[in-house]
């Protein structure tokens, strides 16, 4: 399928989305914001607001009070949540690593036991925690949802 849409301007899209119902109080404001975000990223935070059903509706806005700035607020909202969880993960990411690594390392009496050809660590169908009582297989083939994630 060819993509058909023209690009239009910043402007141009403000007037897009003004006959659809977005209201904008500020537009030298929104023009900012469109120029370093851009509407593509913005458009989802629209969605919940908008008539996507009916193909006649061109997407026009269910609500006649939703500004600008309440997508901006929904945006920011969005960044700062992905940043607090992905702090989060990172600090539980460092901690399974420094634990599997301790538990391998003392448990092989080998600081290089993830190295090692003879224990096949991370080799197709090794079994993942087994020196820890629970195992848990690790293969190409068990990065579906129904296996265990790691």
């Amino acid at each position: 399928m060819k993509y058909t849409k023209s690009p239009i301007s910043v402007e141009e899209q403000i007037e897009k989305l003004e006959k659809r119902g977005l209201i904008f109080p500020d537009k030298n404001s929104a023009v900012k914001y469109l120029k370093n975000i851009g509407c593509y990223r913005l458009k989802a935070y629209t969605y919940p607001f908008q008539n996507n059903k009916d193909p006649e509706a061109d997407h026009a806005f269910i609500r006649n009070d939703i500004h600008f700035e309440d997508i901006i607020d929904l945006y920011v909202f969005d960044r700062r949540l992905r940043n607090l969880i992905f702090n989060e993960l990172e600090k539980i990411e460092i901690a399974v690593r420094t634990k599997m690594s301790l538990v391998y390392s003392v448990s092989t009496a080998d600081s290089w036991w993830f190295e090692s050809v003879e224990r096949r660590f991370f080799q197709t169908g090794f079994m993942l925690f087994q020196t820890c009582g629970t195992a848990v297989p690790i293969t190409a083939e068990s990065g579906t949802e129904d296996s265990p994630f790691i």
